[in-house]
């Protein structure tokens, strides 16, 4: 068998074989899958790409990625920039071996083909956003690239009883008070009710927001069955809508992937009576990932039922012209204040 490696964009013939290598992989997520990947390159006119990393004619390696051009700049983003996708970076085949050496020489290997290939294709800008399972970042570090750590959080449940048992006194009182006043939660997909709470609570925090059809295009998936997905939705008494949470799943783990609250009514802890409804409907056999930590805001709500805080790496190479860019933007915006 071959040592060396050949990086490729794959086709859409190569479809089900990036699927099995993501299904397989420690560090793929539903948000790798073609289908996924697929579906925001439709919805947000991105042009996403997808290269694979191949040792003897085996797919070992990966990574998915959008194509940003500006005006003198190619950048790549992983994942897509304002796509609600919340990891991309690489994918590595599952490694049966406890050896580390032989470890080390699977992230090298593709490591190394990645960033070779980044390099050749002439990238101004490069962003990589991993799974918390990418836990060796080194050979991005040898070869320039800068690290930095986000925070994600896991939530193991059994149950709602065990799910009471082991969360915070606050968040407990949160789920009763929202049963004292009333609030009811439902179990139902609709892409129009989370677009409009999603978008009510990143105006409300000066936060950009993607589009209806995002949503739209990726709902598609969810009803087709190719993406498990489950939307928890609150009301108060009058059946006004309060908030609602959508979690979408592969076969590892579910992932709190969108939620939003209303901004004109009382919202009585809609949301912790949300994640209280829904450990009781979903698997219990998998975590439930919280898809970021790294607000003050949200952090304190979610640490609130006693996730795990895990760190995710995310990895960068900038060109001195990207670098200069930034620095005359920043210059412009300083003088047109």
């Amino acid at each position: 068998m071959s040592t060396s490696t050949e990086v490729v964009e794959l086709t859409p013939s190569e479809r089900d074989k990036w699927n099995e290598l993501v299904r397989s992989s420690p560090q793929g997520t539903v948000f790798h899958r073609w289908e996924w990947l697929n579906a925001v390159s439709e919805a947000r006119a991105a042009a996403i790409k997808i290269i694979g990393v191949y040792k003897g004619g085996v797919l070992i390696g990966g990574c998915a990625f959008a194509v940003v051009k500006m005006p003198f700049l190619k950048l790549a983003y992983s994942p897509a920039p304002n796509s609600l996708t919340y990891y991309g970076g690489l994918v590595l085949r599952e490694s049966s071996t406890r050896h580390v050496r032989k470890v080390e020489r699977l992230y090298k290997q593709v490591t190394n083909a990645v960033v070779d290939w980044f390099e050749a294709q002439g990238f101004n800008w490069v962003q990589l956003v991993n799974f918390p399972s990418l836990v060796d970042t080194r050979f991005f570090q040898w070869r320039g690239w800068r690290v930095g750590v986000r925070y994600t959080s896991f939530l193991e449940f059994r149950g709602q009883e065990d799910f009471l048992n082991n969360i915070h006194d606050s968040a407990r009182r949160a789920i009763k008070s929202a049963i004292r006043h009333g609030v009811i939660v439902e179990e139902r997909l609709s892409p129009s009710i989370i677009f409009e709470l999603y978008r009510q609570t990143r105006e409300r925090r000066g936060l950009l927001y993607t589009s209806l059809r995002l949503f739209e295009r990726l709902y598609e998936l969810f009803r087709r069955g190719l993406i498990e997905a489950h939307q928890f939705n609150a009301y108060n008494k009058q059946g006004e809508v309060l908030a609602s949470t959508v979690f979408v799943s592969d076969k590892k783990r579910y992932y709190y992937w969108v939620s939003g609250t209303r901004k004109d009514v009382a919202l009585h802890n809609a949301p912790s009576l949300i994640l209280y409804h829904a450990v009781s409907a979903l698997n219990p056999s998998k975590p439930i990932d919280f898809t970021g930590a790294n607000t003050p805001e949200v952090a304190k709500f979610k640490s609130g039922f006693n996730p795990k805080l895990t760190p995710f790496y995310v990895v960068e190479k900038p060109s001195s012209r990207y670098s200069l860019g930034k620095k005359v933007k920043s210059y412009i915006k300083a003088l047109t204040r």
